[in-house]
């Protein structure tokens, strides 16, 4: 249970999403990260999925592609010629698993690319699909009709993006602006623009700097996992604002910092291209 307990807490510090096993039921998987991202640098990466429920969760794995319809994304019945090249140029193991209660499941990914393949962003999904255990029609007791117990299958998908041979987007903060909200109480709302040909991903660091020089500077917020998809320019967040007073958010700025992140562990990491603008409080 310990080592469970750590493992969690792992997730939480990378970017965790829920994974409804099956609707109505106790089942609960979580998996990290959001996103499986290849560049470049990284040809190889792996998803850590959770059972926290008290039940064995049965699940099978995919490579999917979505199309917009009716306004909805939706699971594609046919491929472009593109999809179906960027569909095999993905390997992963296992693609059935069975996770007990409290354990986890590492799924390895990796990307396989043709010699000629074109500089550009390429995107497909992994769908994790829950698994029902048999089950066989039981008479009741009374001798009546037959009882038949289905469950409603959720399927949930994970981006796989492979960037290749382009140079990383360039991601800033443009627009600070604080509000106050009856249930989260000071909220900032802080605006990125991105350029560049490629999506970006990556974290956004909230730091108040004191108009006294002789005040230490400290964090007051904290997101995630922002993501700003091709052909997107612009991405609005919210984020909660904490140990900062009202009477400070009458003087000094707001120092926010954008640093790129792929939601994994970098073993290795290499030179972040951090971007930080400051924005004045008050009057």
């Amino acid at each position: 249970m310990q080592r469970l307990t750590t493992f969690l807490v792992f997730l939480v510090t990378a970017c965790i999403t829920t994974v409804s096993a099956y609707a109505g039921s106790q089942y609960m998987l979580m998996a990290s990260p959001l996103r499986v991202i290849f560049d470049d640098r990284h040809r190889a990466e792996q998803m850590t999925i959770v059972n926290i429920s008290e039940e064995e969760v049965h699940y099978a794995i995919s490579i999917v592609n979505l199309h917009d319809k009716e306004g909805k994304r939706v699971v594609a019945t046919d491929e472009t010629e593109q999809e179906q090249i960027v569909r095999k140029m993905i390997r992963f193991s296992p693609r059935r698993a069975t996770i007990g209660p409290k354990e986890h499941q590492v799924v390895k990914l990796m990307v396989r690319k043709p010699k000629d393949l074109p500089p550009g962003e390429y995107i497909t999904h992994l769908q994790i699909t829950p698994v029902p255990k048999d089950k066989k029609d039981k008479k009741e007791a009374s001798g009546e009709a037959l009882k038949i117990d289905l469950d409603v299958i959720v399927s949930t998908r994970f981006p796989i993006i492979i960037q290749h041979e382009l140079p990383p987007a360039e991601v800033t903060p443009t627009a600070f602006t604080v509000q106050k909200t009856e249930e989260y109480g000071n909220v900032a709302l802080v605006t990125l623009s991105r350029e560049g040909q490629l999506s970006s991903f990556g974290n956004v660091y909230l730091f108040y700097v004191p108009k006294n020089s002789n005040q230490q500077t400290k964090r007051v917020g904290l997101a995630q996992g922002i993501a700003i998809y091709q052909p997107k320019k612009q991405q609005q967040s919210i984020i909660s604002l904490k140990d900062i007073t009202e009477q400070e958010l009458q003087s000094g700025s707001i120092r926010v910092q954008y640093t790129p992140s792929r939601g994994v562990a970098e073993k290795r990491p290499g030179k972040k291209q951090t971007t930080t603008r400051d924005f004045p409080l008050g009057s």
